[in-house]
């Protein structure tokens, strides 16, 4: 586990809560710390202040980008890796490791191949874990209806079908790359998960 998400995730949650406890009870401004920090802000100035943060923000999503994914540190690099099989197995096998690593790495077309990819084994699993036809199927996946994971529900989902997690939208938007891995490996465990039952 990386030593920073604990850290910026203790953060995150004591400015939050600090936030609520201020709207809630004005009075917490007018305590300790708090009114040393409104002083010091009022004496050192907006500009400065501003700077300061600007430049803390910027530090903060440095460290963020340079730190290594966790899907990757927990599942390993090669998570889309054949399984040692025939030859013509393994060729295609690396085939679809580099059409999802181009996927993640430039989203674009290649993503929507690869989650088009994965829908129709969405449909192929789910209508043989149900015992129905394929276009029987489809429509639960449409709907977002085939799995509990919200996440992987709505990635799959046709456009009248539920929207992701307002987080998981906020982490497309600032780590995309990750938000990327995050969803197709998500996908590719529920499908595993759904096929084992």
């Amino acid at each position: 586990m990386n030593w920073h998400r604990p850290v910026f995730g203790g953060v995150g949650i004591a400015a939050i809560l600090f936030g609520i406890g201020l709207l809630l009870a004005p009075g917490i401004g007018t305590v300790g710390p708090v009114t040393q920090t409104l002083q010091f802000v009022e004496a050192a100035g907006t500009t400065q202040v501003l700077l300061v943060t600007g430049g803390g923000l910027i530090a903060y999503l440095l460290v963020g980008l340079r730190s290594p994914d966790a899907s990757e540190s927990e599942l390993g690099a090669d998570r889309f890796a054949p399984e040692p099989e025939p030859e013509q197995l393994g060729l295609a096998g690396d085939q679809l490791d580099r059409q999802i690593q181009t996927a993640i790495d430039d989203g674009g077309e290649s993503f929507a191949t690869v989650r088009e990819s994965l829908r129709q084994t969405a449909v192929s699993v789910y209508a043989d874990a149900v015992g129905c036809a394929e276009r029987q199927a489809w429509p639960a996946i449409e709907k977002g209806d085939w799995c509990s994971d919200s996440l992987v529900a709505a990635f799959l989902a046709g456009t009248d079908g539920p929207s992701p997690p307002f987080a998981a939208q906020v982490r497309l938007f600032v780590f995309p790359r990750r938000e990327r891995r995050r969803r197709i490996e998500r996908t590719v465990a529920v499908i595993e998960r759904v096929q084992g039952q």
